[in-house]
């Protein structure tokens, strides 16, 4: 009964803010809201017009001066205050902050600190928008007007994402680390900037094993909100894994009573606990996100939103939601593989290499509870290639590795590793199962995927799939390698959908 209780709130709590972010979107004084972008981009399914605000952005002509708010044409938070009335506290219902500690900082100059605190909230959502809209539009017009609204903002967008590279505020760097890296569009159009920012506070957590605060009142004490943005941050983008750990274990042994967190001595806030659970719910099997979700379930407010400061309203209303979403999924399916850095990837195939492999295994390693999850894995060579490169020369046997790679990309929910010449590693989920049915399903389309590419090659897949924790992939990586020497053996010409056997247990 307490259960069905919690999950009827939740869902209340749920439908609640999705009201409230629909009534922003269809408000037509909402234009000059920054986050707009928030509540139109999760009303584009169903049918929400970004029109209404691109033609408003159209009048509008950026400034100059990095610390203008108006530098970008949808403009930015001016002194700290919400975007519009629908989400503007009732009078008389006191201050909001989400850190207390940092309340004269606010004070003493709202419009500096709100700057600080929405740069990267705004410039996520713009991407998301605008990039979604350039590449997804049905409507060409304006897929050619999102696509010149963020050419003409991305010198302004890299500027100010390079001012963070300075690390003098750790926690709006790592904070706008972790909105960037989350966000595809972001990623795509500002690769190397995040991998850079993310290789400078990995670099700086090497050394100090969390991230610290700079100023007063967080001088040199362990911030656990910049150490969650950095550990899922480090995660995604696949640098320093061997820093992951020690991040996640300051997150993890932090969690209050109430089930939610804080920095220092301050009172649990919302968007410390928003980017913990966010970790957590990611990275660690063990974690029990229930307390958690009650705890953001009481802290909404009666129309729907959730609040830090002010302006921030509608992208963490949407957040929480989203978040309470990813904590209702099995674990496996709240789980993603990092990606590997272009410039770290196998030539030929675009797949991870086994540097990167070794450096997973530290990350399962440390994470105790994720590397006792029990891991499938299968081992792929390719019968005939040997004989198809000798016939056809090396630059066909080059285009032939470009077909398998860009085949076994495009399986589902796996990590593709080249170990070597045609031998490869496809690792599932930690916790998942199904590789078999995976594996199964890519021979019967490999055929296909040769003859797409005009190559009527006879190079068969032979597949051993085997399980183990994940801590033991080093020693079940060994296992397979063996077992597929068997099948070599067994099978020396297998048919052209080639050949898969399971690794019996203790083999």
């Amino acid at each position: 009964m307490v259960a069905e209780t919690a999950a009827v709130e939740r869902a209340v709590a749920v439908q609640r803010a999705e009201d409230a972010l629909a009534r922003l979107a269809a408000d037509p004084s909402s234009v000059e809201d920054p986050l707009l972008a928030v509540a139109l981009h999760r009303g584009l399914r169903d049918g929400a017009d970004p029109r209404p605000l691109m033609g408003f952005l159209s009048t509008r002509q950026p400034h100059y001066g990095h610390h203008n708010a108006l530098r970008y044409r949808w403009g930015l938070s001016w002194r700290a205050e919400p975007g519009h009335a629908l989400y503007r506290r009732p009078a008389g219902s006191g201050a909001v902050h989400w850190r207390p500690a940092e309340a004269e900082r606010f004070a003493r100059d709202p419009s500096a600190y709100g700057r600080r605190f929405m740069e990267p909230i705004v410039l996520a959502a713009h991407l998301r928008l605008w990039g979604d809209l350039a590449e997804n539009a049905s409507d060409p017009k304006l897929a050619g007007e999102a696509s010149s609204l963020l050419d003409e903002a991305m010198p302004v967008i890299e500027h100010d994402v390079a001012t963070w590279f300075t690390a003098q505020d750790p926690w709006r760097d790592t904070f706008g680390l972790w909105l960037l890296s989350a966000e595809p569009q972001a990623v795509a159009r500002l690769r190397d900037l995040i991998f850079s920012l993310a290789v400078r506070y990995g670099g700086i957590a090497a050394r100090t094993r969390v991230v610290l605060g700079l100023r007063h009142p967080f001088h040199e004490r362990p911030l656990v909100s910049a150490s969650a943005h950095l550990a899922m941050s480090l995660w995604r983008m696949g640098v320093y894994p061997s820093v992951i750990p020690d991040l996640v274990d300051l997150v993890r042994t932090s969690q209050g009573s109430s089930g939610a967190w804080a920095d220092g001595e301050q009172p649990s806030d919302i968007l410390t606990t928003l980017a913990a659970a966010d970790t957590l719910a990611r990275l660690d099997p063990g974690f029990d996100p229930s307390l958690t979700v009650d705890w953001f379930v009481r802290r909404q407010e009666r129309d729907g939103w959730w609040r830090a400061l002010d302006p921030e309203v509608p992208w963490l209303t949407a957040a929480v939601v989203d978040w309470l979403a990813l904590a209702d999924r099995p674990f496996p399916d709240r789980f993603a593989w990092p990606s590997a850095p272009v410039w770290t990837r196998d030539r030929l195939t675009g797949l991870t290499t086994v540097a990167t492999l070794d450096e997973l295994g530290h990350v399962l390693d440390g994470l105790p509870s994720l590397g006792a999850l029990p891991m499938e894995a299968a081992f792929v060579d390719l019968a005939g290639f040997g004989q198809w490169n000798n016939e056809h020369g090396q630059a066909r046997g080059d285009e032939l590795m470009g077909v398998l790679g860009m085949a076994l990309r495009e399986l589902p929910d796996v990590l593709a590793v080249r170990i070597g010449g045609d031998e490869f590693l496809i690792l599932g989920k930690p916790g998942a199962t199904g590789l078999d049915v995976v594996m199964s399903d890519w021979r019967a389309s490999w055929p296909a995927c040769l003859d797409a590419a005009g190559m009527p090659a006879v190079v068969s897949p032979r597949v051993v799939i085997g399980e183990a924790q994940g801590s033991g992939l080093r020693n079940l990586r060994r296992l397979l390698g063996e077992a597929i020497g068997r099948l070599k053996v067994d099978y020396a010409s297998p048919p052209r959908t080639g050949v898969q056997r399971r690794l019996r247990e203790g083999v």
